[in-house]
């Protein structure tokens, strides 16, 4: 028998603030971005790679909390 691990509310309380300060950053590097109008490709990185953490980081949890739930990454 499988047994089905689910996020502890500590888990949950980490996962949420990892992800503000990801999506912060992100919005950060988009602002810095586009202050000056342009959009240099250090930036466009910076941000993809934010993003990538985001989604990289979602999966996990969403896999560690409901690993009977087939999920991409």
């Amino acid at each position: 028998m499988k047994m089905e691990s689910k996020a502890s509310p500590q888990d949950v309380l980490e996962f949420q603030d990892r992800m503000g300060n990801l999506l912060s950053i992100l919005g950060l590097q988009y602002k810095r971005a586009t202050a000056t109008g342009t959009y240099p490709k250090v930036e466009l990185r910076e941000m993809a790679n934010s993003a990538r953490e985001i989604y990289i980081s979602l999966c996990r949890f969403i896999r560690q909390s409901y690993p009977d739930k087939l999920i991409g990454g």
